[in-house]
C-alpha cells in the first residue's frame, strides 16, 4: 500500500494565490481559453504541499477547458470562508448533471468521450484534497456551467504558518 503512494510529501505554508497563479499560468499560455481570477487571493493561506495542491487547480482548469468552447469564460476565484481557504473553478459548459454528481469522484468514471479520459483525474483530485484534510464539491456555476470548489484548513499569518 505504501509503494503505491509514493514517499510522504512534505506539508508547508501554502499561499492559494500562488498555486491558482502558477496553474492559470500554464494553462492560459497552453490554451485558447481566457481564465480569469477574482476573490481576494491575499491571505488565503493553508497547509499542503503546492505540487499536489497545483495538481489539482490544474485538473479543475483542464476539465473546465475542455467543456468550454474556446473564447468563454472560466473563473477561478479564490476566497477565505471562515476557517476555510476556498479555490473554485466555474465553467460556462454544460454544467454536471445531479446523476453524474453522484459518482463523478469514482476512479474511472468519466463523462468524456471514448479515448478522451481515463476517469481518474477527478479521483485523484478528491484524493488529495482529502489527505490536505479538506473537501471537493461539485456544484452549479454562476456562468452557467459547473463549479468545482475546494475547501482546505486555513492558517493564519502568525500561527502555524508564520
Amino acid at each position: 500500500r505504501g509503494h503505491a503512494r509514493g514517499p510522504r510529501l512534505r506539508h508547508r505554508p501554502a499561499r492559494a494565490a500562488e498555486v491558482c497563479d502558477k496553474a492559470m499560468t500554464l494553462l492560459n499560455a497552453i490554451g485558447k481559453h481566457h481564465i480569469e481570477a477574482r476573490g481576494d487571493w491575499s491571505q488565503a493561506l493553508t497547509w499542503g504541499n503546492f505540487n499536489r495542491l497545483q495538481q489539482v487547480v490544474v485538473n479543475l482548469l483542464q476539465n473546465a477547458i475542455d467543456v468550454t468552447e474556446a473564447g468563454n469564460k472560466i473563473e477561478v476565484e479564490v476566497r477565505i470562508d471562515a476557517d476555510d481557504v476556498v479555490v473554485a473553478v466555474e465553467d460556462s459548459g454544460p454544467g454536471v448533471s445531479v446523476e453524474e454528481r453522484a459518482r463523478i469522484f469514482e476512479p474511472f468514471y468519466t463523462t468524456k468521450p471514448v479515448g478522451m479520459g481515463t476517469g481518474l483525474g477527478l479521483a485523484i483530485s478528491h484524493s488529495i484534497v482529502q489527505e490536505h484534510g479538506g473537501q471537493l464539491h461539485v456544484g452549479d456555476a454562476s456562468l452557467g456551467g459547473a463549479r468545482f470548489e475546494m475547501r482546505l484548513p486555513r492558517i493564519r499569518e502568525g500561527s502555524d504558518g508564520k
